[in-house]
């Protein structure tokens, strides 16, 4: 009888969130934040909060214009704008999704090759501390095949 009860009383708290949040998401989701405080008889604080790369992302600026830090942000939350599509795999015009699709880029962008080679480097450093360990407690990998180990 007590485990009935638990079970529905959990239910319901399941559902009551989930119809808040249901309510709520709407609102938060396409909302942005953004205000402008004085930080100091000099200065101005700037925040702005908007929903980008599946996240909520806040910058503050600090500045003696508030045009200027307000200025600022807003070209920082472009230029977020323009890495994410470059660096998108879902968006099919950008050049990770041309890599996927053809298996092959041409004409890379900067950032695109910083990020690619970064991850490389990132990738073979993981393999040879694995290597290292495994090797440290005598049980070598059966076979080495794209970085990862197997056997």
């Amino acid at each position: 009888m007590t485990d009935s009860i638990d079970n529905r009383r959990r239910t319901l708290l399941k559902l009551s969130g989930l119809l808040g949040l249901a309510a709520l998401s709407p609102v938060t989701l396409l909302s942005e934040h953004a205000e402008a405080l004085w930080f100091n008889r000099k200065r101005h604080k700037v925040s702005s909060t908007r929903l980008t790369m599946g996240t909520f992302v806040a910058i503050t600026a600090i500045h003696t214009s508030r045009d200027e830090a307000e200025s600022a942000i807003g070209r920082a939350f472009e230029e977020i704008q323009r890495l994410a599509f470059l660096l998108s795999r879902h968006e099919p015009r950008s050049p990770i999704s041309e890599l996927n699709r053809i298996g092959v880029l041409h004409d890379i962008p900067a950032e695109v090759h910083e990020v690619m080679t970064g991850r490389l480097f990132l990738s073979t450093y993981r393999w040879r501390i694995r290597y290292f360990r495994q090797t440290a407690h005598g049980s070598l990998p059966g076979r080495v095949c794209g970085g990862s180990e197997t056997g």
